[in-house]
């Protein structure tokens, strides 16, 4: 592997990433996007090595920093992000290089090694077998279709809840954090207004109480993505109380399906049973087998020294594993 030089990755040119995006995954990615992502995040700069080939890139690795309550102490953990390989240099061993480089990095500028990564179906292997990730779950989704969602929804009477687009977060957001219900599971992602209201691929919204025929008092945030086929996917539904799903879901997920082309709707399988069963009262179901809709399982997979002290991040029960753990 003469022929590669190696270095870590000061995102100067973010058309080379974005031209090494589009070769590996045959589309997506943007400027602005590598932006938001890497540069703009409020943990801190993404940690990442590229490998050149005659003055191109030819692979990237990176991670980027986020915020976890741990053991409820504020932290960074670190989320594996975008291995990408051009065409012309798979098989030579690029990624588990750059991959190494980067886990050294992390450790020498936080004093240990925490990664969580959602690995798409080419990298699995890679990680799991060749770097020695840890597999916790492949994670299920629950979803419903329009006549399924209308046929639960006669049993169910609004709240009174809107559903407001957003380009900038409001004001109430910074109180709802700081008043949020505290963490049950010893990681569980750390709110604040600018993470969870992003950029990047997806929309943001707000969620109010109706009053009168005005805006009424903000309730939490909902994150959403939408596929071409009209498939939307809840990243993030935020509310003060996990029991407050009871009362708002509904409108929230009838205030999608009017959304002009909407062919339905889904969301990870929550590990609160109080949210999943408000799901399922809604219509939601899971599909129990490896194929059909909504089959696929997307992998949680961990890397981590030995914890010197604190949680055991080899044990699923220790995760709150929601949408918002992944970062897109």
């Amino acid at each position: 592997m003469g022929e590669y030089t190696f270095r870590r990755c000061d995102f100067s040119d973010l058309g080379a990433l974005n031209e090494i995006y589009v070769k590996s995954f045959g589309g997506g990615g943007s400027v602005p996007y590598f932006q938001w992502k890497y540069l703009d995040n409020p943990a801190g700069k993404a940690i990442a090595y590229i490998a050149e080939a005659d003055g191109k890139v030819a692979g990237f690795y990176g991670v980027i920093p986020e915020y976890w309550y741990i053991d409820g102490e504020k932290r960074i953990l670190h989320q594996s992000m975008d291995t990408m390989t051009h065409p012309d240099h798979r098989g030579k061993g690029l990624f588990p290089k750059l991959a190494h480089m980067v886990f050294d990095r992390i450790r020498e500028e936080t004093g240990g090694l925490l990664v969580i990564g959602y690995p798409g179906p080419t990298s699995y292997a890679g990680f799991v077998h060749k770097l020695k990730w840890k597999s916790m779950v492949e994670m299920k989704y629950l979803f419903a279709y329009k006549w399924m969602f209308q046929a639960a929804a006669l049993f169910r009477g609004g709240s009174g809840a809107v559903v407001e687009d957003i380009t900038t977060y409001p004001a109430e957001m910074d109180a709802f954090f700081a008043a949020h219900e505290a963490p049950v599971r010893p990681f569980t992602k750390y709110r604040i207004a600018v993470c969870s209201i992003g950029a990047g691929r997806s929309s943001q919204h707000a969620v109010r109480s109706l009053r009168g025929a005005g805006r009424g008092p903000y309730r939490g945030p909902l994150r959403l993505s939408r596929d071409p086929d009209g498939r939307i996917f809840i990243l993030l539904v935020d509310l003060l109380k996990r029991d407050q799903f009871a009362k708002y879901m509904c409108d929230v997920v009838a205030h999608l399906f009017k959304r002009p082309g909407t062919t339905a709707v889904h969301t990870f399988l929550s590990t609160f049973p109080e949210v999943e069963a408000n799901y399922r009262a809604l219509g939601f179901v899971s599909n129990p087998f490896n194929r059909g809709p909504f089959s696929y399982r997307t992998p949680l997979i961990v890397l981590a020294d030995p914890p010197k002290q604190g949680p055991d991040p080899y044990e699923l029960s220790n995760w709150d594993v929601q949408p918002i753990m992944r970062d897109y």
